[in-house]
C-alpha cells in the first residue's frame, strides 16, 4: 500500500538553562520517559536519526533523520527532522530532556516557538525524558487486585458486544443526518443488522436551559424515552452520552458560559438525566459521561471530574454501570491517566481508535495528518496489521493489570475509502476486538462514516458482512 503520511513534528527539549554550562550537548544515546501513565523509549542514534518508541501508540513509533543546531544564546537549537519537520530544542545538562510533538502539515500546525506551545497542540507527544531508565515507570509494572464485585462491569461489557453509534438522530447534524426521524422499523433494523448494542451520542446541552439549573426540556426527554424504550423493546442495550459539549471535549470556547459554569452545567445534566433514567434496567442502559474530553482539560481536570459526576449518580443509581473515557481526546494510549474513586468498580474504560488515520480519515478537511491527496487502501497486510495489534494488545493487557473491562466506544472508516479495503479492516478489527472480549460501537449509523443509507433506506450489505462474518 502506498502511504503518503504528512506530519510536522516540532520538538522541544528542555532542562533550563540556568546552569550557566557551556558545552556542547550530546543528544546522542538513549532516553526513557513515561508518557500518559506508559513507558516510551527514543534513541538518538549514531547515524543522524531520531527512533521513537511508545508502548501504548503505534502511531507515536517512528525513525526519521534529525539535524540540531545550535541558537545563539547557547541553550537553545534548532531541530529539523526529516526534509520539512522543524522545532525548537533546548539543553542544560547530560540527564533529563522534555520534548513535545506536533503532528500534522506545516499550514495546519505551525513550528512552536516554544515548548509550551506543543502542549496545546492536537495529536502532540509530550516526553519528559531520562537516560536513567529506573526514573521511569508504567501503568502496566503494576497489577491491581481486583474485587469481586468488578466482575459485574465485565459480564454487561458483554452485553453491549458489537455495537453501533447511532448518531445524527436525536441532534440535529446536517453531515449525519440532519435529524431524520426514525420509525420502529429502524430499531428492528439495527437489531437485524447484527448490533446487541447502541451508543446515542447526545448534544444535551442544546436541550436545557441557558440558565442554572439548566433544566433540561421535557419534550426532550420524551424524544429520548420513546428511542430508549424501542430499543429495549428490540433487546438492544443502550448507552447515552454528552457528547458534542462547548470548551469541555470541543476546542472552541463557550461565548454564553464560563468555563466554571460549563463544568457546573455538565453536573446539573447529569443530576437530572440520572434522577429521570434510575428505574431502568441496570444491565441494559449505560451513562457515557464525557465523550472525547479536549486537552484543556488534562488527565487531572477528566479524572476529578469523573469522580464528582460518579459521586452524583451514584445518589439516585447505586448500581448503574458507568463507561469513562480517556483523557486528551479520548484515545485508547491514554489509558495510563485515569484514576478511579476508591472501592468504585462497576466502571467499563471506553478508549476510540481510528488508526491508521491516513486510510480511516483519508482526505477529510478537518484531519490534517489524513490529507494525503490519493485514495488509501487496507490490504490487510502483516504490516498493516502489526501496529494495530500492538495497540490492541497494549489495551489487553491494561485492562487485565487494571481489573477494568474495555469498550472501544468509536471505531469506522469514512466513506472515502474503497469497499474492499473497508471489508478487510472491519472483519479484522472485529476479530481482534472478540478475541479480547472488548466490546465495541463502530462509527457510525449514518453520514460520512454510515453503514446506512438514509435516501435508499438500505444498509451497505458489504460492510455488515465483513462485521457479523457468518452470523
Amino acid at each position: 500500500m502506498r502511504k503518503r503520511l504528512f506530519l510536522l513534528l516540532s520538538v522541544a527539549l528542555l532542562v533550563g538553562c540556568a546552569t550557566g554550562k557551556t558545552q556542547k550537548p550530546s543528544f546522542t544515546g538513549t532516553w526513557y520517559a513515561t508518557q500518559y501513565g506508559c513507558r516510551s523509549v527514543v534513541h538518538f542514534n549514531e547515524d543522524s536519526t531520531i527512533t521513537i518508541s511508545s508502548e501504548a501508540n503505534s502511531a507515536a513509533n517512528m525513525t526519521v533523520g534529525y539535524v540540531v543546531s545550535p541558537q545563539a544564546d547557547g541553550c537553545h537549537f534548532d531541530l529539523r527532522m526529516g526534509m520539512e519537520n522543524r522545532g525548537i530544542a533546548l539543553f542544560d545538562g547530560a540527564d533529563h530532556l522534555q520534548i513535545g510533538i506536533v503532528f500534522g502539515p506545516e499550514q495546519y500546525a505551525p513550528r512552536p516557538q516554544k515548548y509550551e506551545d506543543a502542549n496545546s497542540a492536537h495529536g502532540n507527544l509530550m516526553l519528559d525524558l531520562y537516560r536513567d531508565p529506573t526514573k521511569v515507570i508504567s501503568v502496566l509494572d503494576t497489577k491491581v487486585k481486583a474485587p469481586a464485585e468488578a466482575a459485574i462491569p465485565f459480564e454487561r461489557n458483554k452485553r453491549l458486544g458489537r455495537g453501533l453509534n447511532m448518531n445524527g438522530y436525536v441532534d440535529a447534524n446536517p453531515v449525519d443526518g440532519n435529524d431524520a426521524p426514525m420509525t420502529e422499523a429502524d430499531f428492528r433494523g439495527i437489531a437485524e443488522a447484527g448490533f446487541q448494542s447502541v451508543r446515542i451520542p447526545t448534544t444535551w446541552v442544546k436541550h436545557c436551559a441557558k440558565e442554572a439549573p439548566y433544566t433540561i426540556d421535557a419534550d426532550f426527554f420524551q424524544k429520548m424515552d420513546w428511542t430508549i424504550e424501542q430499543c429495549l423493546k428490540n433487546n438492544i442495550a443502550v448507552s447515552i452520552d454528552q457528547h458534542y459539549y462547548p470548551a469541555i471535549n470541543m476546542g472552541e470556547d463557550d461565548p454564553e458560559l464560563t468555563w466554571e459554569q460549563n463544568l457546573d452545567r455538565i453536573k446539573s445534566l447529569w443530576t437530572q438525566i440520572a434522577e429521570h433514567y434510575k428505574d431502568y434496567p441496570n444491565d441494559m442502559l449505560f451513562f457515557d459521561l464525557l465523550n472525547e474530553p479536549n486537552m484543556r482539560l488534562g488527565a487531572d481536570g477528566v479524572n476529578k471530574l469523573h469522580a464528582e459526576l460518579i459521586a452524583i449518580i451514584r445518589r439516585t443509581n447505586p448500581g448503574r454501570t458507568l463507561i469513562i473515557g480517556t483523557p486528551n481526546l479520548g484515545q485508547t494510549w491514554t489509558l495510563g491517566e485515569l484514576k478511579f474513586p476508591e472501592n468504585e468498580w462497576n466502571i467499563i474504560v471506553q478508549g476510540h481508535y481510528y488508526l491508521p488515520h491516513t486510510f480511516t480519515h483519508q482526505n477529510l478537511e478537518y484531519v490534517a495528518s489524513a490529507m494525503v491527496g490519493h485514495q488509501v487502501e487496507w490490504h490487510g497486510t502483516e504490516n498493516e496489521k502489526a501496529p494495530i495489534i500492538r495497540d490492541l494488545d497494549f489495551c489487553q493487557r491494561w485492562s487485565e493489570q487494571s481489573g477494568r473491562p474495555l469498550n472501544i466506544g468509536e471505531y469506522g472508516v469514512c466513506l472515502k475509502a474503497d469497499q474492499q479495503s473497508m471489508n478487510r479492516y472491519f472483519s479484522f478489527m472485529q476479530e481482534q476486538f472478540q478475541l479480547r472480549g472488548f466490546s465495541s460501537h463502530i462509527w457510525a449509523y449514518r453520514g460520512l462514516f454510515g453503514l446506512y443509507d438514509l435516501q435508499t433506506k438500505t444498509w451497505n450489505q458489504e460492510s455488515i458482512q465483513a462485521l457479523t462474518g457468518n452470523e
